[in-house]
């Protein structure tokens, strides 16, 4: 009998030893990671280029990389000036295209355009907000640091393709001499680790449809100093510009250009951008913050047997974040309270109610179990009802140089037409032809009485109405 009870006690004291709640699961964890580094002081497993121990001795995370936040905007003005030749008669001449706005205006916005994956993961998360928080898609390395100037404003693209998108006709006209004017917004967020960052250069792209991929158009190099704290702006012009750019972007989908940091010099580290970005990327897993007040990007070291979405994310939010029922519920103060919807037109008026989003490359598994690895990507947006229902799945615009009834009613196509559609249209009057009726009327009339002896006039009186019909063929436009 004593035999038998040892036995049952020896089955029943290993299942015990695993039973641990949360929080000792997490000091347990700490422990062990503290026990790792203090034996290894020359690791680095965020690979920004300061070991574990000395980031904890700083006070900093050793699985969370520090790099410069440096944020670059594009301010809401830009000219795009364009030469042309008349291959009918010789002429030259240039026209431009100028988007000045005053910070009156009601639509005014100082800095504008987001990096490319928050654009991605607000428009995946409309296509499917209905069923599940988490989308997936194609995600290149380019769509977190590409920086996109927002779609051009219909009001300007009707005005600017009325008065100039003739001259896009090869037939007609040459271009020549294209530019675009553009107004930056630079800043280096405050820091105590990065006081300032030197020689900017960036990138500036536009996105060819025929080949599918961002084309570059020039780099350009800011020699100066940039301190933390500091907003500066400059301005940067860009020349030798592709036609098409103009014609199957800016005039056909309503698309202009987009930037990207392409290296500074980081005086602390005596190191660069790309030098220490390259090196972070090799250990980590990029997660993309998107809420109503900012957008930001990290990256996580990747912790074998802790490369899971609560792991990772743990390491940026700690009790912050929550997870409910397989979904992502907080993270700071911003909590899932948006209402079920059938339609996201009924969302359109929600501004201070949301929800968590996730958004990822494609994965084998759900993304709770993924172990995540450097190639993946894990974008996180808290999107708020009105967001969600204005996202567009594409911009159409079109051109028709000719619009005339001539005595009838004509049909004009203008794309496809949902309930959850917008549409602008800007008609400009260019010519009337047709009769011009003159109208002229007289009067020819007597009193009547005698004229003499034997002469009687009698009273009458005669009214001419005379319609005269006359060619017309000349300009016109609207009058108010």
């Amino acid at each position: 009998m004593n035999y038998l009870i040892f036995l049952f006690f020896m089955m029943i004291l290993p299942s015990c030893g695993f039973v641990k709640s949360d929080d000792q699961a997490k000091e347990d964890r700490n422990g062990r990671d503290q026990f790792s580094i203090q034996n290894d002081r020359t690791r680095d497993d965020d690979g920004d280029g300061v070991s574990n121990f000395e980031e904890l001795e700083k006070g900093r995370s050793p699985y969370i990389a520090n790099i410069p936040d440096l944020r670059v905007r594009f301010l809401q003005n830009y000219t795009i000036t364009v030469g042309y030749k008349s291959l009918q008669d010789g002429t030259e001449g240039e026209f431009v295209i100028e988007t000045k706005s005053h910070q009156d205006h009601p639509d005014y916005k100082y800095r504008v355009g987001d990096v490319l994956v928050r654009s991605i993961s607000e428009k995946n998360s409309a296509s499917i907000g209905k069923f599940v928080t988490h989308s997936y898609g194609e995600v290149k390395e380019s769509d977190l640091t590409l920086v996109g100037h927002p779609d051009v404003d219909s009001k300007v693209f009707a005005q600017y393709a009325l008065d100039y998108r003739k001259f896009f006709n090869p037939e007609d006209y040459e271009l020549k001499d294209i530019k675009i004017e553009l107004e930056n917004s630079v800043k280096l967020s405050s820091s105590e680790y990065f006081s300032e960052i030197s020689n900017l250069s960036l990138n500036f792209y536009y996105f060819d449809h025929e080949k599918e991929t961002y084309e570059l158009l020039d780099t350009k190099k800011i020699e100066r100093h940039f301190q933390a704290g500091i907003n500066e702006t400059f301005t940067v012009t860009l020349e030798n510009i592709p036609s098409k750019l103009l014609v199957d972007s800016f005039f056909k989908r309503g698309e202009f250009v987009v930037s990207e940091i392409g290296d500074y010099e980081i005086p602390e580290m005596s190191t660069t951008y790309k030098t220490l970005l390259s090196s972070v990327k090799e250990k980590t897993v990029p997660v993309v913050y998107n809420s109503p007040l900012e957008s930001s990007v990290n990256y996580v070291a990747l912790i074998d047997g802790k490369d899971k979405f609560i792991y990772i994310l743990e390491y940026l939010y700690g009790d912050k974040l929550v997870v409910e029922n397989n979904n992502l519920k907080k993270i700071n103060q911003f909590e899932n309270n948006l209402p079920n919807f059938t339609y996201l037109t009924e969302l359109k008026d929600l501004d201070k109610k949301g929800k968590w989003f996730v958004f990822t490359n494609k994965l084998r598994s759900h993304y709770l179990s993924h172990k995540f690895s450097k190639k993946d990507i894990i974008s996180l947006s808290y999107i708020t009802g009105d967001v969600l229902s204005t996202q567009k799945s594409e911009n159409l615009f079109s051109f028709n140089d000719k619009a005339e009834s001539l005595g009838a009613s004509v049909l004009y196509l203008l794309g496809k037409i949902t309930p959850n559609s917008r549409l602008n249209f800007q008609l400009k009057p260019q010519e009337i032809w047709g009769d011009k009726i003159k109208n002229w009327s007289d009067q020819i009339y007597s009193v009547g009485g005698g004229c003499g002896k034997n002469c009687m006039r009698r009273e009458f009186k005669c009214n001419f109405e005379f319609n005269i019909f006359e060619k017309i063929q000349a300009g016109q436009e609207f009058k108010f």
